[in-house]
């Protein structure tokens, strides 16, 4: 969603997060996580997962518009996370109501509006209405502090994250899952899988419904003893068992009528024994996932029903020789099937041919050379879902950096059309302008954009080059320095297109 903001993790598990590209920091441990000696360790595990568009959002945010709106118009507004630019089309009319004043002279004012003798001019805009509008701008953040913990908010950095206590609202307590040493999430955000170093993998699903402490938080979650109720089914009584409960499936109520809001499911799938040092989810599959061990044989493991209500693992270790695995990633290659890779002791290694039995692994050393490989990540997003590196395959190595390769990136993700139709009507907002502002605007093909933004002498006061954008609808920020108060001029040009212009104050 942002490019400028940072996570680490350093000794005793303590993390911190920046929103100006490592330029400060913030600490943002989980509650419990001890900093001092007897901490659990050097090694503190997370994972941030982000979606642009939650379709499944409850978050909302209270829109006050400052002039009279109907029907059908749209309300621009900003995310509470990370300030991203948001816009809602209305359903129902705002009320504005204003002072007003009945000129006897033209005259202008200092933000240069032009008052006219004899036409009322109103001012001191005062509300009749407000709305809440959704929040679609997500993400989930897991880590270990004395226990698992997930949180909505260390995208929001106007969240404090710490000197948090375990009922401390930014935290979500999921339980204790042994200790948490590997995460993943499923590409729809909704399932958790959690790898623990004793060697168990645990399934954490219903995260669509998890936007409060009380719907994620395991303090909320009925123990035996309770007596709960399925409100679909009143013969359907439960005492206890409680872990083979589905909560985010109905809506359950306790005997006084008051609902169960607890909406996660938790799920042991396997024991192995040896430490789970990765995950990862297909993103073309959800009931594919796999798991990587780091015993001194350590091996993969494919799961490819993780939906259902019992997986099964099958270890496709094959032909990879008897190395420690750190790493492991489902590779979405788009002219083909998945690929799985993984780190090892001694380098990557890959299969394309991920299924239980005796897989043919592949060695990749050649640039790298042979040496431990701790981690593997692809960029499974596209360009149509906001990626500027789609499909791009990462390695962080032990001494010699970080490596990437675009060798399963498909060549017509990377087409620049010449020919390409007219750009539409822009929009830009907020208008007046501050210091930085989003522009609204739809392609009808592929091509790079340039965005320009002058003041009336025809000074260049911005230009950004957005290079081979999709065709359809995009919402781009773009920042300007202090200017005098005044009248600018935006122009926006698509390849040999008709350039796109429109006038803003600042």
């Amino acid at each position: 969603m942002e490019e400028k903001r940072f996570y680490h993790l350093f000794y005793y598990g303590d993390v911190n997060r920046s929103d100006d590209k490592g330029g400060g920091w913030q600490p943002a441990y989980a509650p419990g996580a001890d900093l001092g000696a007897n901490s659990i360790g050097f090694y503190t595990s997370m994972r941030l997962f982000e979606d642009d568009n939650d379709t499944d959002t409850k978050d909302s945010i209270q829109f006050i518009p400052d002039t009279s709106m109907v029907i059908g118009d749209t309300a621009y507004y900003f995310s509470e996370t990370f300030n991203l630019p948001l816009k809602y089309v209305l359903t129902q009319n705002l009320t504005v109501n204003f002072d007003t004043v009945l000129p006897a002279a033209d005259s202008i004012l200092p933000n240069f509006d032009t008052i006219l003798a004899g036409v009322p001019y109103y001012y001191n805009p005062q509300p009749q209405d407000t709305i809440m509008v959704p929040d679609p701008k997500q993400s989930l953040f897991v880590t270990f502090g004395n226990a698992v913990y997930l949180t909505r908010d260390m995208m929001r950095f106007s969240v404090g994250m710490v000197n948090n206590g375990s009922d401390d609202d930014p935290w979500w307590k999921l339980g204790s899952m042994a200790a948490g040493h590997s995460y993943e999430f499923s590409k729809d955000g909704n399932v958790l899988w959690i790898g623990s170093s004793g060697g168990t993998l645990t399934r954490i699903s219903g995260l669509d419904s998890a936007y409060t402490k009380f719907a994620a938080d395991v303090s909320f979650r009925p123990v035996d003893g309770d007596t709960i109720i399925n409100a679909d089914d009143i013969n359907d009584t439960i005492f206890s068992g409680f872990e083979t409960v589905d909560y985010s499936a109905v809506n359950y109520r306790y005997p006084d009528g008051s609902l169960v809001t607890y909406k996660l499911f938790t799920k042991q799938v396997v024991a192995s024994g040896n430490i789970i040092t990765d995950i990862s989810t297909s993103a073309l599959d959800l009931d594919r996932v796999c798991y990587s061990t780091g015993s001194s044989n350590g091996s993969v493991y494919l799961i490819e029903n993780a939906t259902s209500s019992n997986p099964t693992a099958a270890d496709i270790g094959g032909s990879l020789p008897n190395y420690p695995v750190f790493g492991c990633e489902f590779i979405m290659n788009p002219t083909g099937a998945d690929v799985i890779l993984v780190g090892t002791e001694f380098g990557a290694y890959s299969t394309d041919n991920p299924t239980a039995g005796s897989p043919a692994w592949s060695s990749h050393t050649a640039e790298t050379g042979i040496i431990p490989v701790f981690d593997v990540r692809q960029q499974w997003r596209s360009f149509n879902q906001g990626a500027t590196n789609p499909y791009m395959i990462y390695l962080g190595t032990h001494s010699r950096g970080i490596w990437k390769s675009g060798s399963y990136v498909g060549v017509g993700e990377h087409q620049v059309i010449d020919d390409v139709e007219d750009i539409s009507e822009i929009s830009i907002y907020p208008n007046p302008l501050s210091t930085e502002g989003n522009v609204a605007f739809e392609l009808g093909s592929r091509s790079d954009v340039e965005f320009k933004v002058y003041d009336l002498q025809g000074k260049i006061i911005n230009q950004v080059v957005w290079s081979n954008m999709n065709s359809g609808k995009h919402n781009m920020s773009f920042n300007v320095d202090k200017l005098p108060s005044g009248t600018y001029l935006v122009t926006l040009k698509a390849g040999t297109s008709t350039e796109v212009t429109k006038f803003i104050k600042y």
